[in-house]
């Protein structure tokens, strides 16, 4: 089973053949689509909406992100096959609903889901590209932080490391990029604040991960480098 998780997102999404030029092994791939949901949204007069750095997802706004998730998906398996690694796109509803969700929360968020289960069979194979959308018992479909479906993926496969590939070289203290960090003192700069927006549930996401045996974390804009988060 792999042993590394990537998660790709925000603007790394637009220089993914740089970055995937490097995947190579046992790896699962996670990818976003945040930015381009919220400018198809947009374009179809829908105003973006979030609470702690979640998109709240009503019905048409899940709607758009399925169908962007779905583009994003294609086009990086395509980049993948280019590169002569074999690969297959990834949803919830696959396998017979491999990754399943509820309502995240009190509902707040809409049609937002929180992981309940991963059958990690699924992910045996050709190298699994896995969309964040997941699905309910009754397989209606829930669009997942990846950075969540990440953590769950890394914490279910017992995988050695979990890799946030995003917009920042690093997780930012008071004064400046921070290059290592133990869970404890990533917890305080979330609760002071110091870490907020977007970033939040990524720092969430790797706490999570690290609590439950992922060896190592790392939040960073390539796959190498970055701040390492460690229990």
């Amino acid at each position: 089973m792999p042993t590394t998780v990537v998660k790709l997102g925000g603007s790394a999404l637009d220089r993914a053949e740089e970055v995937l030029a490097g995947l190579r092994g046992d790896v699962v791939l996670v990818h976003g689509g945040g930015a381009a949901v919220s400018a198809m949204s947009r374009r179809l007069g829908l105003e973006p909406r979030f609470v702690d750095g979640l998109r709240v997802t009503d019905a048409d706004t899940l709607e758009v992100a399925l169908m962007v998730q779905g583009a994003v998906n294609r086009r990086l398996v395509g980049l993948l096959g280019r590169q002569g690694v074999k690969a297959r796109g990834l949803f919830g509803h696959d396998h017979g609903g491999w990754l399943r969700a509820e309502v995240l929360g009190d509902g707040r968020w809409g049609h937002v889901g929180d992981i309940t289960g991963v059958d990690v069979t699924a992910l045996a194979g050709p190298l699994p590209v896995v969309a964040p959308v997941a699905v309910d018992d009754q397989f209606r479909p829930l669009n997942v932080n990846a950075d969540h479906v990440a953590a769950a993926l890394a914490t279910a496969l017992g995988a050695e490391r979990l890799v946030f590939v995003t917009d920042v070289d690093a997780i930012r203290g008071s004064e400046g990029p921070l290059h290592a960090l133990d869970a404890e003192s990533l917890a305080r700069l979330c609760a002071d604040g110091t870490v907020h927006g977007g970033m939040l549930p990524k720092a969430r996401a790797a706490l999570g991960a690290v609590s439950r045996g992922v060896k190592c974390v790392t939040v960073g804009s390539s796959l190498r480098g970055g701040t390492e988060v460690w229990a």
